[in-house]
């Protein structure tokens, strides 16, 4: 189970789709919160290109912190609906854990139900929900591996 302490508020930008104008506040209980204690490899705060993240674990829950000004880039390949903001939020952050190497790979099935149960919460149809569940299954894969970075000719170092 996942809860949503304040109301998301966003903004739009041009280079990043999305930007967090206020903080908010994703709490995860019972078997989320237990799938994600064993996967994290790291709790406190974190300073991302995206911006500011705290992971909190509170008795059996664990709390996620968003900074305001935090980035995200909304629904990819989907049309950015109500329903689909806060699920895009929460999914772009586990997602942006597992490239980070803070949260482990095997998490991600979660992290694409979890994205699946909180479109329903906030009003998706079901069929939507699933094929867009489906559309993360099939392609999110290469969105959890940290990028790879590329050597330029000049970059190259001869010892």
């Amino acid at each position: 189970m996942i809860s949503v302490l304040n109301k998301i508020e966003i903004h739009e930008l041009r280079d990043v789709k999305y930007e967090l104008k206020n903080p908010e506040t994703f709490v995860l209980e019972g078997k989320v919160s237990d799938l994600f204690k064993c996967s994290c490899k790291y709790t406190g705060t974190l300073a991302t290109a995206q911006g500011g993240l705290i992971i909190d674990y509170v008795g059996s829950r664990v709390e996620i912190y968003v900074h305001p000004g935090f980035r995200y880039d909304g629904p990819s390949g989907a049309r950015d609906t109500k329903d689909f903001m806060v699920s895009s939020l929460i999914h772009d952050i586990f997602y942006l854990l597992m490239r980070m190497e803070i949260l482990d790979r095997s998490f991600r099935k979660t992290a694409d139900r979890v994205m699946k149960a909180l479109n329903i919460h906030y009003g998706m149809s079901k069929f939507r929900a699933w094929y867009t569940y489906r559309a993360v299954r099939f392609g999110g894969r290469k969105n959890v591996f940290p990028e790879k970075m590329t050597l330029n000719k000049c970059d190259r170092v001869e010892v």
